[in-house]
């Protein structure tokens, strides 16, 4: 009996052995594996990940606590007889910005962490003027249909915007347009027929537009005819649409009555539901947390204003934006939460209009709504509100926190403030004595902007031969491009290029620079225009694009 005890025994020992070289080769193949393109992106770039992910089988990824949207999700050969999954995915701002940002895998019950990643949201900028940097000519646009704008009067360029990659998208009232691998392209223009959810309808006139910061969803406000409710109403859209697939999503639908009513309307609620407020969005930009902001030029129907005027120089040659009693004229912030807030309502000092609006929307009060700049990340702005005084021509430019709703700073627009040499040379500098500046702060009204405002909280201005940022916190001022003598005291001789090193490009010699953007790279975008002066419309072509970007 033992011989067999022991026979029995050891089978046993060989059948649970077997059994846990099942048990570990089941481990092994169901175990997931990843490898990475890298470490370190930027809000925009493509990550790529490989291995066995088990993503047809109910396997995820998580970056920090986000589902990434991938890009493409195919399979490719293993180094066995297995094939692999390969991802592409872009990183969004919503995955975190800063450092060890978690990856991790989760297929059949197993999660295993990735290489961490470093996300920044922009290249780093330099709190002083960079001798490296450099201009290079993007594209050139000129429209096809020239006799159309002459007709209508209407502006070559009024908004642009910049995504993560360096595209830049524009728009104007005949339609929106987009500069890819230094070729401009039509996206949408009037006659463009769109449908959403509840149907088709047809592009009247563009109204504004800006991209999303991942370059994924372009918003846009337009004047638009479909098949309901037009007659004797003007029809305004805000809408979304995704790049990849084409999909419009209407947002708000807002009617406008042609003719005068017998009574004075009410303006209808200010903030709620996108879908419930009365909104004409106009001059549309876009933060990179994927929030919209425009300025409401919705018209409360009144039996004093014919809305014939309004529909001209608001909607038509978008020119003309405040003054009107009875326009809203509140700056606005649609967020992803699809829920409207005023941030800003208008407020001019007396002396400045004779016809303050009619309707107070809720906000910080300004003295010009046109002169607000909110910042990329949509933490704070820039606006000229009151001053103390209504007796004289006099506004303070405020840098506003957003979260906190409070000015951090209200310096007078008139200031003194000290020039920051970064130049010793006799020929470009500006010498070593120092140096205040009489800062006059106008952004020159409406789109397109003079003026840009940067990640880090200084306000560009391209309103002589040289680009000047001011730190309003700090009521300092620098070079930001060009010569220190461009902005001071007269052009040297050999900034007279229109390209190559920055330092000795005019960025007056053809007429005014309008900023279009930053990309992630911290790559400045902005164009110009010959012939148009600071604070008209562009009326005459070519527009010329450029880049302003870092060189070493």
């Amino acid at each position: 009996m033992k011989p067999f005890i022991i026979t029995f025994a050891a089978f046993c020992l060989i059948i649970t052995a077997c059994h846990k070289v099942d048990q570990h080769y089941d481990l092994v193949n169901n175990q997931p594996w990843v490898t990475t393109s890298g470490t370190t992106f930027y809000v925009g770039d493509t990550m790529t990940m490989q291995g066995k992910m088990f993503l047809d089988k109910g396997g995820y990824i998580r970056v920090d606590t986000v589902s990434p949207v991938f890009v493409s999700k195919i399979k490719v050969p293993g180094p066995t007889a297995d094939s692999l999954d390969q991802v592409r995915f872009l990183i969004t701002k919503n995955m975190g910005i800063g450092k060890n940002i978690p990856v991790t895998v989760t297929a059949n019950g197993i999660t295993i962490q990735a290489p961490a990643i470093t996300i920044h949201a922009f290249s780093g900028l330099l709190e002083r003027t960079d001798t490296t940097l450099w201009v290079d000519q993007v594209a050139s646009w000129q429209p096809t249909n020239p006799a159309d704008y002459q007709t209508q009067s209407a502006p070559l360029i009024m908004g642009a915007s910049v995504d993560a990659a360096g595209d830049v998208y524009f728009d104007n009232p005949l339609g929106i347009f987009a500069i890819k691998g230094g070729a401009a392209q039509a996206v949408i223009q009037g006659g463009t027929q769109l449908s959403d959810a509840s149907g088709s309808f047809t592009i009247r006139h563009i109204l504004g537009s800006a991209i999303s910061y991942d370059g994924q969803t372009l918003g846009f406000s337009a004047e638009v005819k479909d098949n309901t409710d037009t007659a004797g109403n003007y029809v305004f859209r805000f809408c979304t649409m995704n790049l990849n697939t084409h999909t419009v999503t209407t947002l708000n639908r807002t009617l406008e009555p042609m003719a005068a009513p017998a009574h004075l309307a009410g303006p209808g609620p200010f903030e709620g539901a996108a879908a419930s407020v009365n909104m004409v969005a106009l001059f549309v930009s876009a933060d990179y947390n994927g929030n919209w902001y425009f300025t409401n030029g919705y018209a409360v129907p009144d039996t004093l204003f014919p809305m014939s005027s309004w529909y001209t120089n608001f909607v038509v040659t978008r020119f003309s934006l405040e003054g009107s009693q009875n326009v809203l004229d509140n700056v606005c912030r649609l967020g992803t939460d699809g829920k409207l807030k005023s941030l800003f309502s208008y407020k001019p000092p007396s002396n400045l209009s004779s016809n303050p609006p009619l309707f107070n929307a809720p906000g910080y009060p300004v003295a010009d709504i046109t002169e607000t700049l909110i910042s990329p990340d949509g933490s704070t702005a820039v606006v000229h509100n009151k001053a103390a005084s209504d007796a004289t021509y006099s506004v303070n430019v405020a840098v506003y926190d957003l979260n906190l709703q409070v000015a951090l700073s209200s310096p007078p627009a008139e200031a003194q403030y000290r020039f920051i040499s970064y130049d010793t040379s006799l020929a470009t500098g500006a010498g070593s004595t120092p140096i205040t500046i009489p800062v006059y702060f106008n952004f020159y009204g409406n789109a397109p902007h003079t003026t840009f405002y940067l990640p880090n909280g200084n306000l560009l201005w391209a309103g002589s031969p040289s680009v000047i940022a001011y730190n309003i916190l700090n009521e300092t001022c620098f070079c930001y491009a060009g010569t220190e003598q461009g902005l001071l005291s007269g052009v040297p001789a050999a900034q007279d290029n229109l390209t190559g090193r920055a330092k000795f490009v005019n960025f007056a010699q053809v007429g005014a620079t309008y900023f279009c953007g930053m990309d992630s790279r911290g790559a400045l975008y902005y164009f110009t225009a010959p012939g148009n002066s600071y604070g008209s419309a562009v009326t005459s072509g070519p527009l010329t694009f450029y880049k302003l970007y870092s060189k070493p």
